[in-house]
């Protein structure tokens, strides 16, 4: 690793070198200070809540904390005493306007920089968030993005993390582009779903590689150096980078999963971490949950991390002798694959499955008793057949035994012949699924060309599945907003569907769903907050627009029962929307809390046998039971979670 930072060094004091263009020179003491004067963070400190999930933090010159907040749609503004100060920004998509911004950067000028994911595109402001310029679009093209997450900038550089694509784009502070780093895969210098960027003074960019589990460096022209870390929860091991950020010699990674940040040198030896895994609800005051991105003060006395799950970042500073410990902080104590139901499952018959993220694996359960049964765990984090990276849905098929998952970050569909369970005697058993086959889907779509830029649809990433009765599927790749439909040999029959903001164009579609009574597929899409029905042959068959007054904010799963009637879950308004089969709105219930009836980001929703709703209530690591009419009647999932409603039912 030494010889490596030699040539580096070397490389970027050439003069006039392409690539060290706009790269000042610095020294190794600037990148690698004495190790005695190095000091450690995570000593809890204060916490910001005046947000709607957060996504990425800078500071500014003046120590500033700058927040984006994904929800509102705005630049938000604190103190060095962490009260609020200003905010700037709004929905929408004209200049200066945002969507969902997901990262921000201060230059070395003051000037801010604001990876604007739903508009795909880059955006500078002024310290007071006055808009200067924008640039970029969605597309795969040299310059352009499909959700840009993050952005950093060094050196009359800018680096942008377009996580649809892949890729690192390089620009400079004109907005031409210079290079790219990486592309899909899993070998060196190369990305599946990069989620952070960070440069050094020297001009190394290194690079949080999410589905790979990883940081990967590279030198000032994009060149692959080393990569370090793997999966898993231990000290050091990273299980879900989303964040990553390089100051005084220190690479600070969040790691989601893990519920903590990681600390490394430069050549990716582990120093320490900091931050303990919150387990009780809303638990705060240095536990972490879900970390999305860590920002560190330019003197590296101060770090804020971002907790958008939690609406919150918190601020953290020196640890001191007088700092208090944690009990649990060095136990040894492994809280964090406890299980935390993911975004999406199925019922059929009495089964029911969900996707779990923290393991990469698939939940089953019986349905028979009051209470969900667990019954058996598939698979775990890795590429090997019955393994997982990012399992984003499942379907089940109780008439064959069979259960299908979609495999996201491998991108394949994974087949497994089920042994249905006993009656008379439910219990776990570790082998009731045994794989059957994978579907690799960059080998089966060489037939049919993306009507957007005839590029071979062999890079879909599957978001949702469904199967009708005639053996065919359907594949919602929610990152490149199409749907596509495979015959029974999993030959592509058709394709439809892709971004854009006129007619019935696509902007952020989130779930799928096959009505056999109607043979039609819908399509929800958060963005455009409606739901799309087609036929089976890729034909519209109308949209369903909710009313302006009911004022949706993010509708995510939807579900139908026998009579027609839709169901629609609002992660962003914590409720269940109810339309007939006309579309006409019937009602909603549901708010924000833990209570009997209460959700927080309710995500998928499924009808079981006996005719009642299951909600993921996802933000509660729990499900809950509704009738249709929206009266509670049970919850489950941790104890910790479920608790309050129980008791809340009991009294009531």
């Amino acid at each position: 690793m030494a010889a490596g930072i030699l040539v580096l060094i070397l490389a970027v004091s050439q003069p006039g070198s392409a690539q060290t263009e706009g790269i000042e020179p610095h020294t190794l003491a600037d990148i690698r200070p004495d190790q005695q004067v190095i000091h450690e963070l995570g000593a809890y400190q204060s916490t910001i809540s005046d947000l709607s999930n957060p996504t990425d933090a800078a500071f500014d010159a003046q120590g500033r904390i700058l927040i984006a907040d994904e929800q509102s749609h705005q630049i938000r503004v604190f103190g060095t005493d962490a009260q609020r100060v200003a905010a700037w920004g709004r929905r929408g998509t004209a200049p200066g306007q945002l969507n969902r911004p997901g990262g921000l950067a201060v230059s070395g000028d003051g000037e801010v920089l604001v990876a604007d994911s739903g508009n795909h595109r880059v955006q500078v402001f002024n310290a007071d968030g006055v808009f200067i310029r924008s640039w970029g679009g969605y597309g795969r093209g040299r310059g352009q993005f499909n959700n840009p997450t993050r952005v950093a900038v060094n050196d009359g550089r800018v680096y942008v993390v377009d996580e649809g694509n892949h890729r690192i784009e390089v620009f400079n502070l004109e907005a031409i582009h210079q290079f790219t780093i990486g592309r899909y895969g899993k070998g060196d210098g190369e990305f599946r779903r990069p989620t952070g960027v960070a440069v050094d003074p020297l001009g190394s960019v290194y690079v949080a590689d999410g589905d790979n589990a990883r940081v990967q460096r590279f030198d000032a022209g994009g060149k692959f150096i080393e990569a370090w870390s793997q999966w898993g929860p231990y000290p050091g091991f990273i299980m879900n980078p989303t964040g990553i950020q390089v100051q005084t010699g220190r690479v600070y990674v969040a790691d989601g999963d893990n519920h903590r940040v990681h600390v490394f040198d430069v050549d990716g030896s582990y120093l320490y971490r900091f931050g303990v895994h919150a387990v009780r609800p809303r638990e705060g005051s240095g536990r972490l949950h879900y970390p999305n991105s860590v920002a560190i003060a330019p003197n590296g006395d101060r770090a804020v991390v971002c907790e958008g799950f939690e609406n919150r970042c918190q601020v953290f500073g020196i640890v001191t002798p007088e700092t208090p410990k944690d009990p649990l902080a060095n136990s040894g104590l492994d809280l964090t694959l406890v299980s935390h139901y993911g975004q999406r499952c199925d019922v059929d018959g009495r089964l029911m499955a969900i996707t779990e993220p923290e393991s990469h694996s698939v939940l089953l359960f019986d349905l028979s008793a009051r209470e969900p049964i667990w019954i058996t765990q598939i698979g775990t984090y890795g590429g090997r057949n019955g393994e997982f990276v990012r399992p984003t849905d499942v379907k089940l098929d109780t008439n064959r035994s069979l259960l299908y998952v979609c495999d996201a970050g491998n991108r394949r569909v994974q087949v497994f012949r089920l042994t249905p369970p006993a009656a008379d005697a439910i219990r776990f058993d570790p082998l009731m699924a045994k794989f059957a086959s994978a579907i690799d889907l960059t080998q089966r779509t060489q037939l049919v060309a993306d009507p957007r830029d005839h590029v071979a649809v062999a890079n879909i990433e599957p978001t949702a599945i469904e199967r009708d009765e005639n053996g065919n599927s359907y594949i919602l790749d929610a990152v490149n907003r199409r749907l596509l439909k495979f015959d029974a040999e999993w030959n592509v029959s058709a394709t439809w569907g892709q971004f854009g903001r006129e007619g019935e164009d696509w902007i952020r579609p989130t779930d799928m769903i096959y009505h056999r009574a109607t043979k039609t597929l819908r399509v929800v899409d958060a963005d455009r907050r409606c739901i799309f029905s087609y036929h089976v042959d890729g034909a519209s068959a109308g949209t369903l627009r909710p009313r302006s007054d009911l004022g949706v904010v993010e509708p995510f799963g939807m579900a139908v029962d026998e009579n027609g009637n839709v169901f629609v879950t609002d992660m962003g308004a914590d409720r269940i929307l109810k339309y007939d089969n006309e579309g006409q709105f019937m009602g909603h219930w549901g708010s924000f809390g833990l209570g009997a009836g209460e959700l927080y980001r309710p995500t998928s929703i499924q009808l079981d046998q006996n005719g009642r709703l299951i909600v993921i209530d996802f933000g509660n690591h729990r499900g809950a039971y509704f009738s249709t009419d929206g009266e509670f009647i049970d919850v489950f999932g941790s104890r910790f979670f479920t608790a309050p409603a129980r008791q809340q039912r009991k009294t009531n």
